[in-house]
């Protein structure tokens, strides 16, 4: 089988407080101890495929505060998973303002609304209809997870590869 070597880089990007660390860390550490973690580009290598050839991706994933989502940094992305504390209403407007911005950018990159801190379920105050809303809207994914225990990461991951994948696939269709 033959593989294709690929690196893509994600922003994660949300308001202050959301968990953005703590899900960097849960997918390129497995844990969501965040402590010490400097500001700098996580990599974290994973296997894809696409038909017959597998796909060996290096993904880079950079922290952003959300007043860092400029251009410049969203641009050179090819994914930005935009956090949300599913326990705090201002985390999602500010979602919502970051998605519409991104939304708006010529060369869109996957998008992804991650609704963290399912572990605190009953204290919710954004829910499925919320983003559910966004995805008609935007046309972005969405899913719910929790850093802190790990629930929901994998399928958040799956989500990031398919949608990465599909997008190779479809630039190897046009240019065929």
């Amino acid at each position: 089988m033959d593989a294709d070597r690929v690196t893509w880089k994600v922003s994660v990007t949300g308001a202050k407080g959301s968990g953005k660390t703590s899900l960097i860390s849960r997918i390129v550490y497995d844990s969501d101890a965040a402590i010490g973690m400097k500001r700098e580009l996580f990599r974290k290598r994973f296997s894809a495929s696409l038909g017959s050839r597998r796909i060996i991706a290096e993904l880079l994933f950079q922290e952003l505060d959300s007043s860092e989502s400029s251009a410049s940094a969203i641009l050179n992305s090819n994914a930005v998973m935009v956090v949300v504390d599913i326990t705090e209403q201002p985390s999602y407007e500010e979602a919502v303002e970051i998605v519409r911005y991104v939304s708006g950018l010529e060369r869109r990159p996957l998008t992804i609304i991650v609704g963290n801190k399912l572990d605190r379920k009953y204290e919710a105050v954004v829910w499925e209809d919320e983003m559910k809303s966004l995805q008609k809207k935007y046309g972005v994914e969405y899913c719910f997870v929790a850093a802190k225990n790990g629930e929901g990461i994998q399928n958040l991951i799956n989500s990031l590869l398919d949608g990465l994948v599909s997008r190779i696939a479809q630039k190897r269709k046009a240019n065929a």
